[in-house]
This record gives C-alpha cells, sequence and structure tokens, in this order.
C-alpha cells in the first residue's frame, strides 16, 4: 500500500539532512528503527541527547535499507510524520506526530494547517489526536490571557562601522543595515567588510523591535513587525518600524559626517520588505534601497527622478518565490524608481555573488549622485 515516492522529495522534508543512497531511488516506508527495516525502506537517524541512531547505520543497511538520511533538526518527528502521511503510513504518521507533540512541537494553527498532514483527515486516531492538541492550545492560550500592546520610548541598538582612516572633516554616503527574521545588529555589522570594498562610507545595521517569539529558540534575535498582534497591533508594529529608521537616519547625521544625498537601505529577506516599507512613504529621506530575497509591503511609491532600487533574489528560491521579485520591480518601476534586479545563484544566504553586485550598486550610485 501507499504512494511511492523518490528520495529526493523526502530530503527536502528533512532541512539539513544529509543523504546516504541515490535520490532517485523510489521508497514506500520510512523508519526510525532498525529492527522494523526491510528491503527498500528509507532509514531517518534520529538524535538526541541520548542517543544517536547514526551509529546503527551498517545495522539498516544490512537489514535490505534502500537508503538513509542523517539529521538532526529539531522537528525530525514531525517531518516524519508528514513523510508517513504522504505514503499513506497513517498509523505510522500518528505515532511520529505523538512524538513529535511530546517533544515540543506545539503550534496547533501550524499543525492544523499542513497540507501533508491533510492526508490523515478522517483517520480516528489522528481526528482524536488533533481534538485533544486543539484543546490543549486553547487552553494555554487562555491561561496566558490576552495581550495588548502599548507604545513607550525604548532604546535599540545600532552598530556603526566606519572605513578605515575615517576623517571627520570629510562627508561619508551612509548605508542602512536591516537585518533577516532571527538576526540581529551585531551579527548583520559583519556585512560591511564584503560590501564596502570599492568605496567609503558608513554601515549602520539596526536592531529590530521586536524579540522574536520563545517558540523559535532563537536567542537575541529580532523582527522588525508583528505578525497576529491583536486589536491594531500589527499596523501599529509596521509604524513602528518606519519611525525607528527614521530616528537612526537623524541621530546617525547628528553624531557622523554623512552626505545626505548618499543614504540608502540595504535589507536582507524580512529586512529588505522593511526597507520598501519605509521606502515607499518616506523615500525623499533616502537615495535609494537594496533587498535581498525580500517581497514588497506598503503603499505604491510616487517618486521623484533619480531615486535607485536593487532587488537581489534567487530564481530558484524556495521561502519566496522569484515571482515576488518580479512584483517588486513592476511597482518600483511604475512608481518612477530606476530598478536593477540581480539574480542570485545561491538564495540561501548573501553570498559573494550577492555582496559583489551590492558592492557594484552602490559604487555606481554613490558615484553619480557624489558628481564623480
Amino acid at each position: 500500500g501507499g504512494v511511492p515516492m523518490e528520495l529526493a522529495q523526502a530530503l527536502r522534508w528533512l532541512p539539513g539532512a544529509q543523504l546516504h543512497g541515490d535520490p532517485r531511488q523510489p521508497i514506500r516506508r520510512v523508519f526510525s528503527d532498525t529492527r522494523g527495516l526491510r528491503d527498500g525502506d528509507l532509514f531517518v537517524a534520529l538524535k538526541g541527547d541520548r542517543y544517536d541512531a547514526n551509529q546503527f547505520l551498517a545495522q539498516a543497511s544490512a537489514a535490505g535499507a534502500a537508503a538513509a538520511l542523517t539529521s538532526d533538526p529539531h522537528d525530525e518527528y514531525y517531518n516524519l510524520a508528514c513523510c508517513n502521511a504522504r505514503l499513506g503510513k497513517q498509523e505510522q504518521a500518528v505515532d511520529f506526530l505523538t512524538r513529535a507533540r511530546e517533544t515540543g512541537v506545539d503550534n496547533y494553527p501550524f499543525v492544523v494547517a499542513d497540507a501533508d498532514l491533510a492526508l490523515l483527515k478522517g483517520f480516528k486516531p489522528f481526528d482524536d489526536f488533533m481534538a485533544a492538541f486543539k484543546t490543549s492550545h486553547e487552553a494555554a492560550r487562555r491561561a496566558q490571557g490576552e495581550a495588548l500592546y502599548i507604545q513607550v520610548p525604548a532604546l535599540n541598538e545600532i552598530r556603526v562601522r566606519l572605513p578605515q582612516g575615517f576623517d571627520k572633516s570629510r562627508r561619508y554616503p551612509l548605508v542602512i543595515g536591516l537585518h533577516e527574521y532571527g538576526g540581529n545588529a551585531r551579527d548583520f555589522a559583519p556585512l560591511y567588510d564584503s560590501i564596502s570594498y570599492k568605496d567609503d562610507f558608513i554601515f549602520a545595521a539596526i536592531d529590530a523591535p521586536y524579540a522574536v517569539p520563545a517558540a523559535d529558540e532563537n536567542a537575541g534575535g529580532r523582527w522588525w513587525w508583528l505578525y497576529d498582534a491583536p486589536d491594531d497591533g500589527w499596523m501599529r508594529s509596521r509604524t513602528t518600524t518606519v519611525q525607528l529608521v527614521l530616528a537612526a537616519r537623524q541621530r546617525l547625521l547628528a553624531d557622523y559626517p554623512i552626505d545626505e544625498k548618499n543614504i540608502y537601505l540595504l535589507g536582507y529577506r524580512q529586512g529588505g520588505t522593511a526597507a520598501m516599507l519605509v521606502c515607499s512613504t518616506e523615500w525623499k529621506n533616502f537615495a535609494g534601497f537594496i533587498a535581498v530575497g525580500s517581497h514588497h509591503l506598503g503603499d505604491e511609491p510616487k517618486l521623484d527622478a533619480g531615486f535607485a532600487c536593487l532587488l537581489c533574489h534567487g530564481r530558484a528560491d524556495e521561502k519566496l518565490k522569484f515571482e515576488y521579485c518580479k512584483e517588486a520591480r513592476e511597482i518600483w518601476t511604475r512608481g518612477g524608481a530606476i530598478v536593477t534586479v540581480e539574480e542570485l545563484t545561491k538564495w540561501q544566504e548573501i553570498d559573494a555573488d550577492a555582496t559583489s553586485a551590492i558592492a557594484a550598486w552602490l559604487h555606481d550610485c554613490i558615484s553619480d549622485r557624489s558628481g564623480e
């Protein structure tokens, strides 16, 4: 029974996994215990605080496993549940889902909307599991109370990088960096080393105003606005982002010798979206922006001549499809911007191709605006 799938498909469901075998190999069953393996099965080597199934790879091969995946993501059990659901192995899927729940998977809205698990609907053990999951989720929400958001003055960190041989008597271009979801200013500031080899400019990375949810287990991670916030928190948090970037610009102008004609925003992922959000209404304060792997959010801009945009995006981006880049290009071109698109080979990070494109684009813009 069940519908076979290729190993390459299973590998996509287990991010960070290492494949041992032919990715074209069709499989029908997924196991994490060598004692249940049969010829042609996929063995997934789980790893925990007190066990490491990677030591059983030889036994898995001897038992007839067609291939093995070795990985250590925090949601291994959940991904195994999805694999088994797709294979039509309903009992195994619910078993792994139960283990995932026991080991910390508690995002009920995500689980209930997962298309892979939708295949299990109507299977009584799954329906019972989801009913109990919903009850505990709703109880936890009630126990936590309702959330309200108030706006008060707060201190936000900015990490400033100055060019070598910094001269206070000279005015420098300014690039304000907006990190990705889960990032922070301290980790984003080193990007300066990879993009400043063509020009001298000041780079200032801002900490986003909100800490990432505790469930994300990302200590020190920040984000630019709140999702699913009560009352009007969603829109207010976006307004706070705009106010923060403008306040950072003002403080940097007060403290450093900056050429006001040459101020740019550079954002990665959610930070790039934040850059577009800010510039859609506050474009007069900036010469342009760079957005890497991002999508447009905000008003339709109406710009004066000369405003420039660089959109860097991976054609094969699996998190944010390339269509979002094309949509942003159309919006900003329609608004009057000079838009450059750089297609990236790698979409998972800001790699050497991306930093080279950023450095070259900044060089051209700075030169044009400086009259050089």
